[in-house]
């Protein structure tokens, strides 16, 4: 929140004279993430027809091949093995009161859950097409057919009378039946209860029109959709518009309308999605985000998820209430760092190439600022807007002053070479005050037609101080948060608050003034909140925050209120609402574009909207779409096996004794955000408390005999418990444990002891000493075992080299260790001794030792090639077999400017190789090399993970080996490199070609490199 809540109340002020649209222009528009299910997720048919949501809450998917049902987890498919009238399904309609049918070419059956309705016992209409369905609450059917419309229960179809014989028609019933309306043929036909039909004939056009969907919305407005037009009538007699024109193209199977949550009307064509509601129509296409160009099917769930079905089945990530902003909204940067809307409404946004202007048709860069990296904005009284950051290739800083559509640069001559400045805002005195990175903290004030500057010297403070945030409250009253603590001026005085007045931490991130004064802080690094009740001198009193724990539970980097009193947070694991007592938390399943929020890049607007700096883009929260938070999940016991692998279906299953072991698979239903769902179960019998898991399924073994109850619940995020879903079930007593087996076995049993007793006792002294040394040599023996075990794990058997596991195991302890040392040193220093350089071997045309010599040759050429490599290296660095005859080096604690030093004796030690293989023959080998480095862009270190570098040097090998082989080729990014971009995993070749991307090799200016193999 560096922007200063000066502007926000302009703001404020504004829209309560103006209106809440005259606070801001035209916001650049972003775009919506989807969640895509395939093959992958069950979903193995891609040509989906229909998709609906049953009663008990699972996502049916219609396909050309099966039905399938989404139970939060995967796709389970039912076909005609499980009375599935047909493999080959044209539709779903889901009643009112949650009866599913599915209908085939013709006919249509009631299906429940993983069968077909046993309350339906036929199915419906079964020699007739049916065209559109529709259900009053009761489960009163009206059917339109190629052979006429139809009504009644399920088991008791007729024709409707009074109707003339309409081939495919379109019906809609109210909940309460008293109204029905049927369209076909250019005539929109209306029968209010069970009394005559009225007609209307609309206007020319319709009657050769084949009609799909005919509804009425919340309004009671009629719409009427085809394959190719849209009409809307007032009411039954009322004005009818033609909006087909506003439609973004043609249906795709159907033309289908389905209203959302909101009452909204939105219909699918194949070229995205419409709405359609008081404004207007509003389209969400492939630009917008929309996965696919066209939709044949949508969905919105009880939820209020939007669910879209084209190539697969497709989710709307954040229900409409997020939208993201990249490059492909034409940013400079993906990395926000602050955000803000000045008093004229445009929105601007700070990144690291430069200061972004938001207008209708996207963002713009303000000419000059691309190579400054904007961290904060600030307004002044006469409003202003100044940004404030720093230029790297700058000697000394300065502060951008808007001008016009312009920026003026204010240079801080008082400074001594470059600095960062972290925050700023205006003080009581009218002066900016400037927080910076290490430098402590600034003041700018007018001097005449210039600007001068000056050191504030705060209490307690050091000279070098990281300030973080500078924030006037509503009484303009100064207050800072830096790593000394948390200062105060009001315009006179400065003061200090430490530990002793209520802090967590002297390191302080982040502040954000309530409604009612109060002041709230978060910490550089220690979890919870602060609140404190502040009177004219600063501090009155201090109460720490710590619930709801999921709240406070991850470092906390910004801090703001809405408009509506709703508490925000940006955090390392994404965005936190809190409202009314109750938590909401957003990441990349609701739509951000990112988990990591920036310090303090956090804007509310007067609407409501809010708006987030993200690592990876920009977060804009729409409050008019929100739907509120999702209802509690329910969950669902599918199945129960038994030891033997038997499904049990009786209501209260009795398991015999051998077959004690339980396995209960369950459900959780909620779709907002699959990876949120936290179920817990717990066996009532077994075990009274309830224990989370994180796979769909709880397995109980060992059973005792006796009753047992399975339960399962489920929250979002942890918070919360739906509804407890349970199973029943009984594990039988075996024969030798009922009582008189019991007593029959103790009679023997006294027996027995009393003539063993004696023999026992001195067998057992003479045995003790025995046991207690096998015991000890034993142990001894395990122990040695299990070290050989653990590490013959890691070794690859052939050569001795470690394998894949040990790089899996010890590569993340090795990254982390990385990062953080780039992270504690000013990245424009070298990094000496810091890198990873990775190298990918490979012998040359080992194939044909094998296929000349045996596999016994190639496997001594692995070997002492091996030897060799490891010989090459240093004993910190790893050498891992990676398969075949390839293998993986990854040299720790290195400089970039050795890679090519390291990749030279690497080739010369496997050249120098003799390998006598016998029978007189001696091999001589060479190899090809292909090397990068981690991290990939040292001004960033963050940006590609070490994956990355691992494919960069795999395509190096492979331009080596097609480049004439015995040789090395490597891509070592310099410090000062900028960042080429996505395009580096998949056109590397290219940007070398360009230039953009420097190549080292040993193949010298007679050989080319081959980045292209045909």
């Amino acid at each position: 929140m560096h922007v200063i809540s000066f502007c926000r109340s302009l703001l404020l002020c504004a829209a309560l004279l103006c209106g809440a649209s005259a606070v801001h222009a035209v916001d650049p528009p972003g775009a919506y993430t989807f969640r895509s299910y395939g093959p992958d997720q069950g979903l193995i048919n891609q040509a989906v027809t229909g998709l609906a949501q049953d009663n008990d809450g699972f996502i049916f998917a219609s396909t050309e091949d099966g039905l399938f049902r989404y139970d939060g987890s995967r796709f389970e498919r039912f076909g005609t093995d499980r009375g599935l009238l047909g493999d080959s399904i044209v539709g779903l309609y889901s009643e009112p009161g949650g009866r599913l049918w599915v209908l085939a070419a013709k006919g249509a059956m009631a299906w429940a859950g993983t069968a077909p309705d046993p309350t339906v016992k036929a199915i419906i209409l079964p020699s007739l097409r049916i065209g559109s369905m529709s259900a009053t609450a009761r489960g009163h059917l009206v059917v339109a057919t190629a052979h006429g419309v139809y009504e009644g229960q399920p088991d008791k179809l007729a024709p409707v009378a009074g109707l003339p014989k309409l081939d495919m028609a379109a019906v809609w019933i109210s909940l309460d039946g008293k109204e029905t309306l049927v369209m076909g043929h250019g005539v929109l036909y209306k029968r209010s209860g069970s009394g005559p039909w009225t007609e209307r004939t609309l206007r020319p056009g319709l009657k050769n029109e084949l009609v799909h969907t005919v509804m009425k919305d919340k309004q009671g407005r009629i719409w009427i959709r085809g394959l190719r037009f849209l009409r809307r009538l007032a009411s039954f007699e009322g004005a009818e518009e033609d909006l087909s024109a506003q439609l973004p193209g043609s249906s795709v199977l159907k033309g289908q309308l389905v209203l959302d949550p909101q009452g909204k009307v939105w219909t699918p064509t194949n070229m995205g999605l419409a709405r359609f509601d008081e404004a207007g129509v509003w389209t969400l296409a492939d630009d917008d985000g929309l996965p696919t160009q066209s939709a044949n099917a949508m969905l919105f769930d009880r939820e209020g998820n939007l669910w879209i079905s084209s190539e697969g089945v497709h989710r709307l990530q954040g229900r409409l209430a997020w939208s993201a902003h990249t490059r492909a909204q034409k940013l400079p940067s993906d990395t926000v760092w602050s955000v803000a809307r000045s008093a004229d409404g445009t929105m601007w946004v700070g990144t690291n190439r430069g200061l972004a202007r938001g207008t209708g048709a996207g963002w713009t860069v303000v000419p000059g600022t691309e190579q400054r990296t904007i961290y904060t904005f600030a307004q002044d009284r006469d409003g202003v807007m100044w940004a404030g950051g720093n230029n790297p290739r700058a000697a000394r800083n300065a502060v951008l002053m808007r001008s016009g559509d312009a920026f003026r640069s204010i240079p801080l001559d008082h400074l001594d070479g470059p600095s960062t400045i972290n925050t700023m805002d205006f003080g009581p005195d009218g002066a900016l005050y400037l927080g910076m990175q290490a430098h402590g903290l600034h003041k700018l004030v007018r001097d005449g037609a210039a600007f001068k500057g000056e050191k504030i010297t705060l209490p307690n403070g050091e000279e070098k101080e990281q300030i973080n945030q500078v924030l006037h409250d509503a009484r303009g009253r100064l207050w800072v948060a830096g790593m000394g603590g948390l200062a105060f001026y009001n315009g006179k005085t400065w003061r200090r608050f430490g530990m002793a007045d209520g802090l967590r931490d002297t390191h302080v991130e982040a502040l954000a003034v309530d409604q009612s004064g109060d002041l709230l802080v978060s910490y550089w690094n220690v979890h919870g909140l602060t609140r404190f009740t502040t009177n004219e001198h600063g501090v009155l009193k201090a109460t720490q925050v710590d619930q709801p724990a999921e709240l406070v539970a991850d470092n906390i980097y910004s801090l703001g209120y809405a408009a509506d009193g709703a508490l925000w947070l940006g955090t390392a694991q994404g965005v936190k609402r809190l409202k009314d007592g109750r938590m909401q938390q957003f990441g990349r399943g609701e739509g951000l574009p990112s988990e990591d929020a920036a310090a303090n890049a956090f804007w509310p607007d007067p609407n409501g909207d809010v708006w987030f700096g993200m690592a990876s883009g920009l977060a804009h929260y729409h409050a008019a779409a929100a739907v509120g938070a999702p209802p509690l999940p329910t969950t669902e016991v599918l199945r129960v096996e038994d030891g033997a692998g038997k499904t049990l279906t009786d209501p209260v299953p009795q398991v015999g004794w051998a077959n004690r072991a339980l396995t209960f698979r369950f459900a959780a239903l909620s779709f907002t955000n699959e990876s949120r769902v936290h179920p817990q179960v717990r066996l009532v019998g077994f075990e009274d408390a309830w224990r989370d898991t994180d796979i769909r399924e709880a397995r109980y073994t060992g059973l005792p005999p006796g009753p047992y109850r399975f339960e399962v619940r489920a929250s979002i995020g942890g918070q919360d418990y739906g509804p407890v879903s349970m199973r029943e079930v009984v594990i039988m007593t075996p024969w030798w444990r009922t009582w008189w087996a019991m007593a029959g076995a103790a009679v023997v049993a006294v027996a027995m002891l009393l003539l063993i007793l004696r023999w026992r006792t001195g067998y057992l002294r003479r045995r003790n000493v025995e046991l207690e040394n096998l015991v000890r040599a034993r142990t001894d023996a395990l122990e040695q075992a299990n070290e050989a075990l653990h590490v013959a794990s890691m070794v690859d058997p052939l050569t001795g080299l470690k394998n894949r596991r040990f790089l899996g195991l010890t590569m993340p302890d090795e990254l982390a260790r990385v990062n953080r040392q780039y992270r504690e040193h000013d990245h424009s220093r070298a990094a000496v001794n810091k890198t990873l350089l990775i190298f990918m071997v490979d012998l040359d045309h080992f194939k044909a030792v094998n296929d000349t010599y045996g596999h016994a040759a190639g496997d001594l050429v692995l070997q002492q090639a091996s030897s060799a490599l490891r010989r090459a290296c240093r004993d910190a660095d790893f050498v891992v077999r990676w398969g075949g005859e390839e293998f993986l080096i990854v040299a720790r604690n290195s400089d970039r400017d050795y890679a090519e030093l390291l990749a030279r004796n690497l080739r010369e030690a496997v050249r120098e190789l003799r390998i006598d293989i016998g029978n007189g023959i001696v091999l001589q080998k060479t190899c090809s090399i292909g090397f990068s480095a981690y991290p990939v862009l040292e001004s960033d270190p963050a940006a590609y993970a070490w994956e990355d570098a691992v494919k960069m040097a795999d395509q190096c090998l492979y331009v080596a080996k097609h480049s004439g082989r015995d040789a090395w080729v490597g891509v070592v990014l310099p410090p000062d490199a900028p960042d080429p971009g996505p395009r580096i995993g998949r056109e590397l070749g290219a940007l070398v070609s360009e230039g953009k991307v420097p190549a080292l090799h040993s193949l010298g200016s007679d050989r080319s490199l081959r980045w292209t193999v045909s």
